[in-house]
């Protein structure tokens, strides 16, 4: 899993300990329900001030003036945490803090942060995890891993549709076959041409899942 570095040194990091991780059981009956729904509440607390926490030690490192982002803690499927970088939201994985807790705020929050004030401070210039991002992470007392290692439940995999255009067969997912239905047009990106509906995808008997290009 990933850790906080014990040798991370800067402004404002002295005698700063990571939080240890505070998992969150599945609730059994009503009352387990309102103690997780509790427990949640005050992890997103907590999650909110860390971000704040790590704006400030970088505003101190690099004395510049950072945004205060849009936080959300509405990211689903396997992505711990997404920086829109342009108008400074921050979005947080809501299941994986429930079940992590401390240290998901720990690993995720600073390697989120640290996305936004790269783009401050550096521009498009800098990679997403080079030298600068590492840079960040190591002032804000964490590791610089590039992927979390938590376990996600999967994600439910979309029914698709096959469809066809003037050059080439498409496989489209059920929320667009749907809206297709509906009197939605869609378009290839390579012939322009209009998306027309065939027929279902095969099943297994019938051939490959895969895509067709």
């Amino acid at each position: 899993m990933i850790r906080y570095s014990e040798a991370a040194s800067g402004a404002g990091l002295q005698g700063y300990q990571p939080r240890s991780k505070m998992p969150i059981t599945a609730p059994e009956n009503f009352h387990d329900c309102q103690d997780a729904d509790h427990r949640l509440r005050g992890l997103e607390q907590t999650l909110r001030r860390e971000v704040m926490r790590c704006i400030r030690v970088l505003e101190r490192q690099w004395e510049i003036d950072l945004p205060r982002p849009d936080i959300r803690i509405d990211l689903r499927g396997t992505a711990a945490g997404q920086a829109q970088l342009q108008n400074a939201v921050l979005r947080f994985n809501s299941q994986m803090l429930a079940e992590y807790g401390g240290e998901f705020i720990d690993s995720t929050v600073p390697h989120e942060v640290a996305h936004l004030a790269v783009y401050r401070i550096f521009g498009r210039r800098a990679r997403p995890h080079g030298q600068e991002w590492r840079q960040l992470m190591l002032q804000l007392g964490a590791s610089p891993e590039r992927c979390h290692q938590y376990r996600v439940q999967p994600t439910r995999r979309l029914k698709r549709f096959i469809y066809r255009c003037s050059c080439r067969l498409h496989r489209v997912t059920s929320i667009r076959h749907h809206r297709a239905q509906r009197g939605t047009r869609y378009v290839c990106t390579r012939c322009r041409g209009r998306l027309r509906y065939v027929k279902a995808p095969p099943t297994r008997e019938q051939g490959p899942r895969r895509a067709v290009a």
